[in-house]
Protein backbone atom coordinates (compact mmCIF):
# COMPACT_ATOMS: atom_id res chain seq x y z
CA UNK A 1 0.00 0.00 0.00
CA UNK A 2 1.17 3.72 -1.38
CA UNK A 3 0.85 6.52 0.70
CA UNK A 4 -0.49 9.98 -0.35
CA UNK A 5 1.84 12.29 -2.42
CA UNK A 6 3.21 14.96 -0.14
CA UNK A 7 6.61 16.96 -0.75
CA UNK A 8 7.46 16.97 2.70
CA UNK A 9 8.14 13.80 2.88
CA UNK A 10 11.61 12.17 2.82
CA UNK A 11 13.35 10.54 0.29
CA UNK A 12 14.08 7.70 2.53
CA UNK A 13 10.27 6.92 3.05
CA UNK A 14 9.48 3.44 1.33
CA UNK A 15 5.99 4.28 -0.02
CA UNK A 16 6.78 7.46 -1.82
CA UNK A 17 5.24 7.20 -4.98
CA UNK A 18 8.18 8.09 -7.56
CA UNK A 19 6.50 7.82 -10.94
CA UNK A 20 4.33 10.40 -9.24
CA UNK A 21 6.71 12.72 -8.19
CA UNK A 22 8.72 12.46 -11.33
CA UNK A 23 6.20 13.43 -13.21
CA UNK A 24 5.21 16.23 -11.17
CA UNK A 25 8.96 17.52 -11.52
CA UNK A 26 8.54 17.09 -14.94
CA UNK A 27 5.08 19.23 -15.71
CA UNK A 28 6.57 22.21 -14.10
CA UNK A 29 9.70 21.97 -15.97
CA UNK A 30 7.50 21.87 -18.52
CA UNK A 31 5.51 24.80 -17.94
CA UNK A 32 8.72 26.96 -16.87
CA UNK A 33 9.99 26.02 -20.85
CA UNK A 34 6.22 27.01 -21.86
CA UNK A 35 6.23 30.21 -20.13
CA UNK A 36 9.78 31.64 -20.18
CA UNK A 37 9.75 31.14 -24.17
CA UNK A 38 6.39 33.02 -24.74
CA UNK A 39 8.38 35.66 -22.55
CA UNK A 40 11.20 36.13 -24.49
CA UNK A 41 9.10 35.75 -27.41
CA UNK A 42 6.78 38.57 -25.97
CA UNK A 43 10.19 40.93 -24.82
CA UNK A 44 11.97 40.38 -28.23
CA UNK A 45 8.68 41.54 -30.60
CA UNK A 46 8.68 45.11 -27.92
CA UNK A 47 12.71 45.35 -28.57
CA UNK A 48 12.13 45.11 -32.36
CA UNK A 49 8.85 47.84 -31.65
CA UNK A 50 11.06 50.13 -29.88
CA UNK A 51 13.50 49.75 -32.87
CA UNK A 52 10.55 50.19 -35.36
CA UNK A 53 9.81 53.57 -33.33
CA UNK A 54 13.63 55.01 -33.22
CA UNK A 55 13.38 54.56 -36.94
CA UNK A 56 10.46 56.48 -37.39
CA UNK A 57 11.72 58.88 -35.04
CA UNK A 58 14.64 59.47 -37.01
CA UNK A 59 13.04 59.58 -40.33
CA UNK A 60 10.76 62.63 -38.44
CA UNK A 61 13.85 64.33 -37.45
CA UNK A 62 15.61 63.92 -40.77
CA UNK A 63 12.48 65.85 -42.21
CA UNK A 64 12.33 68.73 -39.62
CA UNK A 65 16.14 69.22 -40.73
CA UNK A 66 15.39 68.94 -44.18
CA UNK A 67 12.62 71.77 -43.64
CA UNK A 68 14.35 73.88 -41.70
CA UNK A 69 17.61 74.21 -43.62
CA UNK A 70 15.18 75.20 -46.77
CA UNK A 71 13.27 78.03 -44.29
CA UNK A 72 14.97 80.98 -45.06
CA UNK A 73 11.96 83.38 -44.88
CA UNK A 74 10.26 82.51 -41.29
CA UNK A 75 13.79 83.02 -38.96
CA UNK A 76 12.01 82.07 -35.73
CA UNK A 77 9.73 79.02 -36.87
CA UNK A 78 13.57 77.83 -38.21
CA UNK A 79 15.03 77.40 -34.96
CA UNK A 80 12.73 76.13 -33.26
CA UNK A 81 12.33 73.40 -35.89
CA UNK A 82 15.71 72.76 -35.90
CA UNK A 83 16.07 72.47 -32.14
CA UNK A 84 13.22 70.49 -32.12
CA UNK A 85 14.48 68.52 -34.05
CA UNK A 86 17.98 67.86 -31.91
CA UNK A 87 16.25 67.27 -28.94
CA UNK A 88 14.07 64.51 -30.89
CA UNK A 89 17.14 63.23 -31.85
CA UNK A 90 18.14 62.74 -28.23
CA UNK A 91 14.84 60.90 -27.26
CA UNK A 92 15.85 58.46 -30.26
CA UNK A 93 19.32 58.03 -28.94
CA UNK A 94 17.75 56.98 -25.39
CA UNK A 95 15.65 54.38 -27.33
CA UNK A 96 18.74 52.81 -28.99
CA UNK A 97 20.00 52.86 -25.55
CA UNK A 98 16.89 51.06 -24.12
CA UNK A 99 16.65 48.35 -26.88
CA UNK A 100 20.09 47.61 -26.11
CA UNK A 101 19.22 46.81 -22.24
CA UNK A 102 16.53 45.03 -23.52
CA UNK A 103 18.46 43.10 -25.40
CA UNK A 104 21.11 42.32 -22.62
CA UNK A 105 19.00 42.27 -19.61
CA UNK A 106 15.89 41.14 -20.15
CA UNK A 107 15.88 39.09 -23.64
CA UNK A 108 19.15 36.97 -23.70
CA UNK A 109 18.56 35.75 -19.96
CA UNK A 110 15.55 34.44 -21.37
CA UNK A 111 16.60 32.34 -24.30
CA UNK A 112 18.82 30.37 -22.02
CA UNK A 113 16.05 29.06 -20.36
CA UNK A 114 15.60 26.54 -23.06
CA UNK A 115 18.74 25.28 -22.99
CA UNK A 116 18.12 24.73 -18.91
CA UNK A 117 14.89 23.56 -19.09
CA UNK A 118 16.48 20.70 -21.15
CA UNK A 119 19.38 20.13 -19.12
CA UNK A 120 16.95 19.53 -15.90
CA UNK A 121 14.47 17.52 -18.64
CA UNK A 122 17.66 15.20 -19.35
CA UNK A 123 18.54 14.75 -15.56
CA UNK A 124 15.08 14.06 -14.78
CA UNK A 125 14.81 11.12 -17.49
CA UNK A 126 17.89 9.50 -15.49
CA UNK A 127 16.30 9.50 -12.78
CA UNK A 128 13.25 7.90 -13.89
CA UNK A 129 15.19 5.61 -16.06
CA UNK A 130 17.05 4.49 -12.31
CA UNK A 131 13.62 4.44 -11.22
CA UNK A 132 12.73 1.80 -13.87
CA UNK A 133 16.23 0.28 -13.38
CA UNK A 134 15.34 -0.33 -10.26
CA UNK A 135 11.26 -1.67 -10.66
CA UNK A 136 13.22 -4.81 -12.94
CA UNK A 137 15.12 -5.42 -10.90
CA UNK A 138 13.00 -5.82 -8.22
CA UNK A 139 10.09 -7.95 -10.82
CA UNK A 140 13.67 -10.29 -11.67
CA UNK A 141 14.05 -10.98 -7.37
CA UNK A 142 10.13 -11.70 -7.39
CA UNK A 143 10.36 -14.45 -10.37
CA UNK A 144 14.01 -16.15 -8.89
CA UNK A 145 11.62 -16.60 -5.36
CA UNK A 146 8.97 -17.88 -7.46
CA UNK A 147 11.01 -20.29 -9.33
CA UNK A 148 12.74 -21.53 -7.07
CA UNK A 149 12.76 -20.87 -3.47
CA UNK A 150 15.98 -22.44 -2.22
CA UNK A 151 17.90 -21.29 -4.77
CA UNK A 152 19.63 -18.79 -2.46
CA UNK A 153 22.62 -17.79 -4.93
CA UNK A 154 19.96 -16.76 -7.07
CA UNK A 155 18.07 -14.86 -5.01
CA UNK A 156 21.17 -13.12 -3.18
CA UNK A 157 22.33 -12.19 -6.36
CA UNK A 158 19.15 -10.33 -7.52
CA UNK A 159 18.86 -8.98 -4.09
CA UNK A 160 22.46 -7.33 -4.30
CA UNK A 161 21.29 -6.08 -7.46
CA UNK A 162 17.96 -4.66 -6.51
CA UNK A 163 19.83 -3.29 -3.62
CA UNK A 164 22.38 -1.44 -5.97
CA UNK A 165 19.65 0.18 -7.90
CA UNK A 166 17.49 1.03 -5.56
CA UNK A 167 20.75 3.08 -4.06
CA UNK A 168 21.35 4.49 -7.51
CA UNK A 169 17.45 5.25 -7.59
CA UNK A 170 18.17 6.91 -4.05
CA UNK A 171 21.26 9.39 -4.89
CA UNK A 172 19.72 10.10 -8.00
CA UNK A 173 16.66 11.02 -6.48
CA UNK A 174 18.60 13.13 -3.77
CA UNK A 175 20.47 15.00 -6.59
CA UNK A 176 17.21 15.96 -9.00
CA UNK A 177 15.68 17.28 -6.01
CA UNK A 178 18.63 19.10 -5.14
CA UNK A 179 18.59 20.18 -8.95
CA UNK A 180 14.90 20.56 -9.39
CA UNK A 181 15.02 23.26 -5.94
CA UNK A 182 18.05 25.34 -7.52
CA UNK A 183 16.23 25.07 -10.90
CA UNK A 184 13.06 27.02 -9.28
CA UNK A 185 14.86 29.26 -7.14
CA UNK A 186 16.97 30.01 -10.23
CA UNK A 187 13.93 31.12 -12.19
CA UNK A 188 11.75 32.88 -9.66
CA UNK A 189 15.32 34.59 -8.91
CA UNK A 190 16.22 34.88 -12.41
CA UNK A 191 11.96 36.37 -13.44
CA UNK A 192 12.19 38.92 -10.38
CA UNK A 193 15.71 40.50 -11.64
CA UNK A 194 14.52 40.33 -15.23
CA UNK A 195 11.47 42.28 -14.49
CA UNK A 196 13.29 44.77 -12.17
CA UNK A 197 16.10 45.49 -14.94
CA UNK A 198 12.67 45.82 -17.62
CA UNK A 199 11.14 48.86 -15.24
CA UNK A 200 14.48 50.35 -14.65
CA UNK A 201 15.04 50.22 -18.41
CA UNK A 202 11.67 51.83 -19.17
CA UNK A 203 11.90 54.57 -16.39
CA UNK A 204 15.54 55.40 -17.23
CA UNK A 205 13.93 55.98 -21.25
CA UNK A 206 10.52 57.83 -20.35
CA UNK A 207 12.75 59.88 -17.14
CA UNK A 208 15.24 61.02 -20.31
CA UNK A 209 12.42 61.23 -22.75
CA UNK A 210 10.33 63.07 -20.73
CA UNK A 211 12.79 65.80 -20.05
CA UNK A 212 13.80 66.25 -24.01
CA UNK A 213 9.92 66.22 -25.05
CA UNK A 214 9.56 69.40 -22.30
CA UNK A 215 12.84 70.87 -24.16
CA UNK A 216 11.09 70.29 -27.56
CA UNK A 217 7.67 72.18 -26.35
CA UNK A 218 9.80 74.98 -24.88
CA UNK A 219 11.44 74.95 -28.35
CA UNK A 220 8.12 75.15 -29.66
CA UNK A 221 6.91 78.20 -27.45
CA UNK A 222 9.82 80.53 -29.07
CA UNK A 223 7.79 80.47 -32.66
CA UNK A 224 7.01 83.78 -33.38
CA UNK A 225 4.13 83.11 -35.45
CA UNK A 226 3.80 87.33 -35.88
CA UNK A 227 6.95 88.10 -36.56
CA UNK A 228 7.15 85.57 -39.48
CA UNK A 229 3.77 86.33 -40.95
CA UNK A 230 5.10 90.08 -40.84
CA UNK A 231 8.32 88.50 -42.78
CA UNK A 232 6.23 87.23 -45.36
CA UNK A 233 4.34 90.25 -46.22
CA UNK A 234 7.52 92.34 -46.06
CA UNK A 235 8.98 89.86 -48.76
CA UNK A 236 5.75 90.44 -50.55
CA UNK A 237 6.12 94.13 -50.97
CA UNK A 238 9.35 95.01 -50.42
CA UNK A 239 8.95 98.87 -51.84
CA UNK A 240 5.69 99.69 -50.76
CA UNK A 241 4.50 98.94 -47.18
CA UNK A 242 6.18 97.66 -43.80
CA UNK A 243 3.84 95.51 -41.83
CA UNK A 244 4.33 95.18 -38.18
CA UNK A 245 2.59 94.02 -35.56
CA UNK A 246 0.66 96.63 -32.72
CA UNK A 247 0.92 95.94 -29.25
CA UNK A 248 -2.25 94.11 -28.41
CA UNK A 249 -4.24 95.76 -25.60
CA UNK A 250 -7.67 93.82 -26.64
CA UNK A 251 -9.42 91.66 -25.04
CA UNK A 252 -7.57 87.84 -25.60
CA UNK A 253 -10.12 86.49 -28.15
CA UNK A 254 -10.48 90.04 -30.10
CA UNK A 255 -9.29 89.50 -33.13
CA UNK A 256 -5.35 91.31 -33.24
CA UNK A 257 -5.33 94.22 -35.82
CA UNK A 258 -2.36 95.51 -37.93
CA UNK A 259 -1.03 98.79 -38.87
CA UNK A 260 0.39 99.71 -42.22
CA UNK A 261 3.40 102.13 -42.71
CA UNK A 262 3.93 103.80 -45.75
CA UNK A 263 7.27 104.96 -46.71
CA UNK A 264 7.02 107.89 -48.39
CA UNK A 265 9.58 109.65 -50.98
CA UNK A 266 12.42 111.72 -49.98
CA UNK A 267 14.87 113.43 -52.14
CA UNK A 268 18.56 111.56 -50.99
CA UNK A 269 20.58 113.73 -49.20
CA UNK A 270 23.79 114.25 -51.04
CA UNK A 271 26.93 112.42 -49.65
CA UNK A 272 30.55 113.62 -48.74
CA UNK A 273 33.32 111.19 -49.43
CA UNK A 274 36.30 111.51 -47.34
CA UNK A 275 40.04 111.23 -48.06
CA UNK A 276 42.65 109.66 -46.86
CA UNK A 277 43.41 112.58 -44.53
CA UNK A 278 40.06 112.49 -43.41
CA UNK A 279 39.37 115.32 -44.91
CA UNK A 280 35.53 115.82 -46.04
CA UNK A 281 35.57 115.86 -50.19
CA UNK A 282 32.08 117.48 -51.29
CA UNK A 283 31.06 116.10 -54.11
CA UNK A 284 30.87 119.82 -56.88
CA UNK A 285 27.38 120.61 -58.46
CA UNK A 286 25.86 119.32 -61.26
CA UNK A 287 26.61 121.47 -64.37
CA UNK A 288 23.86 122.50 -66.90
CA UNK A 289 23.09 120.52 -69.55
CA UNK A 290 23.75 121.93 -72.75
CA UNK A 291 20.90 123.80 -75.19
CA UNK A 292 20.83 122.26 -78.13
CA UNK A 293 19.71 124.07 -81.65
CA UNK A 294 16.31 125.10 -81.16
CA UNK A 295 17.36 126.67 -77.77
CA UNK A 296 20.09 128.08 -79.50
CA UNK A 297 18.02 129.80 -82.11
CA UNK A 298 15.10 130.43 -79.73
CA UNK A 299 18.18 132.91 -77.75
CA UNK A 300 19.56 134.51 -80.95
CA UNK A 301 15.77 135.77 -81.79
CA UNK A 302 15.20 137.41 -78.33
CA UNK A 303 18.33 138.88 -77.97
CA UNK A 304 17.60 140.75 -81.95
CA UNK A 305 14.56 141.44 -80.84
CA UNK A 306 15.91 142.81 -77.75
CA UNK A 307 18.76 144.68 -79.64
CA UNK A 308 16.35 146.67 -81.96
CA UNK A 309 13.88 147.97 -79.57
CA UNK A 310 16.99 149.71 -77.89
CA UNK A 311 18.19 150.96 -81.21
CA UNK A 312 15.23 152.63 -81.98
CA UNK A 313 14.51 154.19 -78.33
CA UNK A 314 17.51 155.83 -79.16
CA UNK A 315 16.98 157.24 -82.57
CA UNK A 316 13.87 158.82 -80.93
CA UNK A 317 15.29 160.30 -77.80
CA UNK A 318 18.39 162.20 -80.16
CA UNK A 319 15.26 163.39 -82.66
CA UNK A 320 13.39 164.63 -79.68
CA UNK A 321 16.85 166.62 -78.24
CA UNK A 322 17.40 168.08 -81.88
CA UNK A 323 13.99 169.70 -81.64
CA UNK A 324 14.14 171.05 -78.28
CA UNK A 325 17.91 172.60 -79.11
CA UNK A 326 16.52 174.01 -82.33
Amino acid sequence: MHNAYSPRQGLDTEYYDQGRRVNFIKYRINQAESHLGSMCAAFSDYMVAQCKVRDCGDYIVKTLMVYAEQEYLSQTTKVAVRQFAENLSAVQDYREVDAKRLEANVVHPLSLYGAVCKTAKRNLNEAFDARKKEIQRQEVLDKARERDPTDKKTITQAENDLEQAGKLTTNTCKALDAEIDHFEEKKLTDMRDILFDFVKAEMSLHARALEMLTSCYHNLLTIDINHDTAELRRALHPEVFETYMTPAKQHKHHRITFRLKFKRWRPQKRQSKKDVNNVEIVAPPQEMPECTCKDKQKASSRNDNASGTTSSSSDDYEKRFATKTL
